[in-house]
């Protein structure tokens, strides 16, 4: 028996071209200017831009999104939280 993956040749030629980044753009809610992101991070903005509009209090606004996505909005804007830290529970004086 031969194995068929070992006698593939490899041709030279031109490299791969890596992939070209998909962009989608839109303008700043809150100025005059071009905002571009992946389509995925588009979808997550608009997602948490809706619930945040849906939302009459910060904890309707987080109960909707869920413990693990607010955690992880609360490391982008504060800090990484250690895994016994309750947001409820830090002191604003920390933040500054």
């Amino acid at each position: 028996m031969s194995d068929q993956n070992s006698s593939k040749a490899v041709s030279p030629g031109k490299p791969k071209a890596a992939p070209t980044p998909v962009l989608v753009f839109r303008e700043a809610p809150y100025g005059s200017s071009l905002v571009f992101t992946a389509p995925e991070r588009a979808a997550e903005i608009d997602r948490l831009n809706r619930v945040i509009e849906s939302s009459e209090t910060w904890g309707e606004f987080r109960r909707k999104i869920g413990p693990e996505e607010y955690a992880k909005l609360y490391e982008d804007v504060f800090y990484k939280p250690e895994p016994d830290d309750d947001p409820e529970d830090i002191d604003e004086d920390q933040l500054e």
